[in-house]
């Protein structure tokens, strides 16, 4: 679990990048972390929706479809 934890916190990182397509590639890799983790889920899908929300267009259209994924 500590594992995951140094991975999250990498990517928390990465999410000052300037670059969309490297905040998008967090939300894809929060998303896919959570998939397996029910600890990190809710903070993780938190991160997720705080980016569709704020994001450009294109990290919108993702967040919400990685945002459906949990409710499914």
């Amino acid at each position: 679990h500590n594992e995951k934890i140094d991975v999250v916190n990498t990517l928390l990182a990465y999410l000052s990048d300037n670059s969309s397509i490297v905040r998008t590639f967090v939300m894809q890799a929060f998303a896919d972390i959570a998939k397996t983790d029910e600890e990190l889920r809710l903070s993780l899908r938190d991160h997720i929706s705080e980016l569709a929300a704020t994001g450009t267009p294109a990290m919108k259209a993702r967040g919400r479809k990685l945002l459906a994924e949990f409710k499914g």
